[in-house]
């Protein structure tokens, strides 16, 4: 049992989705408290995972729990991702919060403004580099 002696406590590593960019997502291993045990289960929060395999029970048996330097479903070894996470989540942020000033820079201008078609391809150009670049990254 993969998980036997496991108790309220302990850390083990869960993947956490970041959905982005029109169904696009990447997934990260963070550690995640033990919350609650049972016979045949342990929890995290409200989530639930079998001891025996830790996969998760219900409508997410599709997650797994691991621990840390487990051999992960990718090829890989379970390591904390969490900085990699949040890295990643402050440039989404950062890309999005651009795309939005640009955009709104652009609805701001008048429309017989001499220069407004060759601002608004730019402001299209940033906002293709902007999800290119964050579809290189997944």
């Amino acid at each position: 049992m993969k998980f036997k002696d496991i108790k309220v406590g302990d850390t083990v590593y869960v993947q956490r989705v970041v959905g982005y960019r029109f169904n696009r997502q990447k997934s990260f291993w963070v550690p995640s408290i033990v919350t609650r045990t049972t016979a045949t289960q342990f929890l995290i929060g409200e989530e639930r995972y079998k001891k025996d395999t830790g996969r998760s029970t219900g409508n997410r048996s599709f997650q797994s729990a691991a621990a840390l330097g487990d051999q992960s479903g990718y090829g890989g070894k379970v390591v904390d991702q969490t900085k990699e996470r949040d890295d990643f989540l402050r440039r989404l942020k950062a890309a999005d919060d651009t795309i939005d000033i640009a955009l709104e820079f652009k609805s701001k201008l008048s429309i017989g403004h001499p220069r407004l078609f060759e601002i608004h391809e730019k402001a299209l150009q940033l906002q293709k580099l902007l999800e290119d670049n964050g579809q290189k990254e997944n």
